[in-house]
């Protein structure tokens, strides 16, 4: 196993006299323990970069019912349920708010009749399918997605799913369909009954089913209920490659499981239909996804397999846990505290330390000059309180931050007499004839004897 640490240390000197230092030493310590992963990682969660069209990390709070669009074509989207035909599905407070996989914050589930639909027409909810031809007034031409934009135009979708069951049910991960007829119709992107990643153009008739890998026949990326997987279907003009990937630190580059010729040019671009994450945007919404899903994105690229969630310069992302040595808290206001940490990851990698000012972990800002992989904290003029401190990581593959360390700040103080005078006879040093007074003081700065 490979170790990731994030120290946090302060130190106390008190002076006993021109010869004499003692030094008490408190320490936190975070540990990051990985997988041995010798140049691989996941790359996640994604950056929006300037090919990124939708980005979800779906990382919101549970309670609520809407989550942000980070890519270029920003806006919102609301959790809903459209178990029933209706232009205006009410809102849902059950989707969000789910943890996702390590480091990867928060993820969204789903219950019978639920999905995410985007607000295209921003109008500050999710207009549904009405049904028998109704369309949702969030509906929007393919070409918005650079699928036939004008031509065999490039393009990626791809998800994190947590699925429970390959075969239980159609189970939409990302869905542009609609209740109008054949030809004008989107896409499907889900899980069918027959155990199949299905990637399904609906208007062109270009329905491309390719099976889940077993463990039988992937051990590595074999289907095993209740784990993590990265898919992905990304089209590059000619050829769409449909992936699917377990999600471990150890992967390199996401796994191809079809390759298969295909045309989606201008035709399809024009199709409309609206955005839905976790169920059918056709009404009513009878196929909603029987696990968790997260970090959805869309680009107007053909993403490699390398350049997804998983990435061979990345950094390492993995859990982490705290614990705390002797002797630890509490640690004196103005006294000295140095943070520091070693990371593992491709060159060059930017540092940047955070602290949360006493909140509890509500809200963090960089540290005014902390951006290297040691930091010289001053706690002179900080109020007594906890405070948390983390680092968070970053270089080509991607970004992570470790799991914060507390801070027990207290406030100074003068010295304290610990221990009462005592006299000892027959001492080499001290008072007249050999005697050796002594006793004991602690307090925040030098303390002085006479």
């Amino acid at each position: 196993m490979k170790y990731i640490q994030f120290r946090l240390r302060a130190w106390l000197e008190i002076q006993r006299g021109p010869h004499s230092i003692l030094r008490l030493a408190s320490s936190l310590l975070l540990a990051m323990l990985l997988p041995h992963a010798a140049a691989a990682s996941l790359a996640g969660p994604y950056a929006p970069d300037a090919d990124t069209l939708f980005l979800f990390h779906l990382d919101e709070a549970a309670g609520g019912s809407v989550t942000t669009n980070t890519g270029s074509l920003g806006g919102s989207a609301y959790a809903v349920n459209e178990s029933a035909a209706t232009t205006t599905p009410p809102l849902v407070t059950d989707v969000l708010g789910v943890p996702a996989y390590t480091n990867f914050g928060n993820a969204a589930t789903f219950g019978s009749g639920e999905m995410i639909g985007f607000d295209y027409n921003r109008n500050g909810r999710y207009d549904g399918d009405g049904g028998g031809g109704v369309l949702s007034a969030d509906s929007f031409p393919m070409s918005v997605l650079n699928m036939g934009n004008g031509g065999q135009t490039p393009w990626t979708l791809e998800a994190m799913i947590y699925p429970s069951s390959i075969t239980v049910a159609n189970q939409e991960i990302i869905c542009t369909d609609s209740s109008a007829s054949t030809g004008g119709r989107g896409l499907q992107f889900r899980l069918n009954t027959a155990g199949q990643l299905e990637f399904n153009l609906i208007a062109i008739n270009a329905d491309l089913k390719t099976a889940i890998p077993t463990t039988a026949t992937d051990p590595v990326n074999g289907f095993v209920a209740n784990n993590w997987y990265h898919v992905a279907a990304v089209y590059d003009g000619t050829n769409m490659v449909l992936y699917w990937t377990r999600v471990l630190p150890t992967t390199v580059a996401a796994n191809a499981i079809s390759t298969n010729a295909v045309a989606v040019g201008s035709s399809f671009g024009a199709v409309t239909g609206s955005l839905g994450l976790g169920n059918r945007t056709r009404s009513p919404a009878i196929e909603y996804f029987q696990g968790l899903i997260d970090e959805v994105r869309i680009s107007n690229v053909a993403r490699a397999a390398n350049q997804m969630l998983f990435s061979p310069g990345g950094l390492s992302a993995a859990s982490a846990s705290a614990t705390v040595s002797s002797p630890a808290n509490p640690v004196y206001a103005g006294t000295p505290v140095v943070l520091s940490a070693s990371v593992a990851g491709t060159p060059p990698i930017s540092y940047a330390w955070q602290s949360d000012g006493g909140s509890g972990g509500a809200t963090w800002a960089n540290i005014p000059g902390g951006t290297t992989n040691n930091y010289a904290l001053n706690t002179t003029g900080l109020a007594a309180g906890n405070y948390e401190y983390r680092l968070v990581v970053t270089n080509s593959g991607g970004s992570m931050t470790n799991t914060p360390a507390t801070l027990n700040l207290v406030a100074a103080s003068g010295p304290v007499l610990v221990k009462d005078t005592t006299v000892t006879p027959g001492g080499r040093s001290g008072g007249a004839g050999g005697q050796f007074f002594g006793n004991a003081a602690a307090g925040l700065s030098m303390v002085f004897y006479q």
